[in-house]
């Protein structure tokens, strides 16, 4: 059987490593971590004693849609052989929500979008599913790198850092500058995250590890050739 070669775009012969996935990872919590003691003050701003209701079930409901969705993104992934995509659509969509509470003035509609919203963030898909997915990639085509030291590695330059900066750095920014702020920076970095991944980040489906390459180098290739195996001559 044969597989459609990778994408042809300039990226394509930089060798994919958890330190290229790490900074647009990074961001991502940082942006979803961040915000979420605002979304509940929020929630109890405009929906009193129900806040708490209001937001468990936008929670919930966002939870219940990323499940549905997040098989079919998968296999989607592995049919058009690509990765990339789908982790910078995660990046914007987890963004979303802070639009309503950076830009519009403090009506009730701001409420009403921040959780309708919150809820549509589930079309993005599992935060981390694609993710290992990409992890995967890596270890599948490198001799003598598990699965598990890959998605640790990543986790500890990224997830970790990020719910440890993410509270007290937007708290700073909220208390200096005013929350509308706040979210407005975070809108941006989530931004800044859609755009890093989709445009820098290497394309890690098809790649085959050059034994000579080091992380984030340009002796790596890409090669026709699928992640889970290589055609049968």
């Amino acid at each position: 059987a044969t597989v459609a070669p990778a994408r042809g775009d300039a990226r394509d012969c930089r060798r994919p490593s958890i330190w290229w996935l790490g900074p647009g990872f990074f961001l991502h919590w940082f942006c979803s971590v961040g915000p979420m003691a605002f979304f509940q003050g929020a929630a109890k701003h405009y929906y009193g004693l129900n806040g708490s209701l209001v937001w468990s079930f936008s929670l919930s409901a966002r939870g219940i849609i990323s499940i549905l969705v997040s098989p079919w993104m998968g296999a989607l992934s592995d049919r058009i052989q690509q990765r990339v995509p789908f982790l910078a659509m995660k990046a914007f969509f987890i963004i979303i929500p802070c639009l309503p509470l950076g830009l519009l003035p403090d009506v009730p509609l701001r409420g009403t979008l921040t959780f309708v919203l919150t809820v549509l963030m589930g079309f993005g898909g599992n935060a981390f599913g694609m993710a290992f997915a990409y992890c995967a990639d890596i270890a599948l085509q490198e001799t003598g790198r598990s699965l598990n030291a890959t998605i640790a590695a990543a986790l500890t330059i990224s997830f970790a850092p990020s719910f440890i900066l993410a509270p007290t750095l937007s708290g700073m920014v909220a208390e200096r500058f005013g929350q509308a702020t706040m979210f407005i920076i975070l809108t941006v970095m989530g931004l800044l995250s859609a755009l890093y991944t989709m445009f820098i980040l290497p394309e890690s489906y098809g790649y085959v590890a050059s034994s000579s390459g080091t992380p984030g180098g340009a002796t790596g290739t890409s090669s026709p050739v699928s992640s889970a195996a290589s055609p049968s001559s």
